[in-house]
């Protein structure tokens, strides 16, 4: 899966963004820049998920939520594993198909 989770109240998604990345990985980005949009409402509750990509990265990566992740693994975009996070798997096709919205 990807780094990512709810907004909190009156929260930017930037600063959402830079909290998510911060809280899951001990990442730091410079800056974020705007991926895509999907409307999932195939999963247990509808989600509006939008996605950005980290920009100027600083940090070595470290599994900040032991509960509910154990390893981080980089893959290049044309070996990803079988087994991806269900949520994410719109958000990896629209990022590696440059498209900016998908309705699942």
């Amino acid at each position: 899966g990807l780094p990512g989770g709810h907004l909190e109240p009156r929260e930017s998604m930037m600063d959402a963004a830079a909290r998510e990345l911060m809280e899951e990985t001990g990442l730091r980005a410079k800056s974020f820049a705007f991926s895509n949009v999907v409307n999932d409402k195939n999963s247990n509750k509808h989600y509006v998920q939008v996605g950005f990509t980290a920009e100027v990265v600083e940090g070595e990566p470290e599994v900040k939520e032991i509960d509910r992740c154990f390893m981080w693994q980089w893959f290049p975009l044309d070996h990803l594993p079988a087994e991806l996070f269900p949520p994410h798997i719109e958000q990896i096709k629209n990022f590696l198909h440059h498209s900016p919205f998908a309705d699942s």
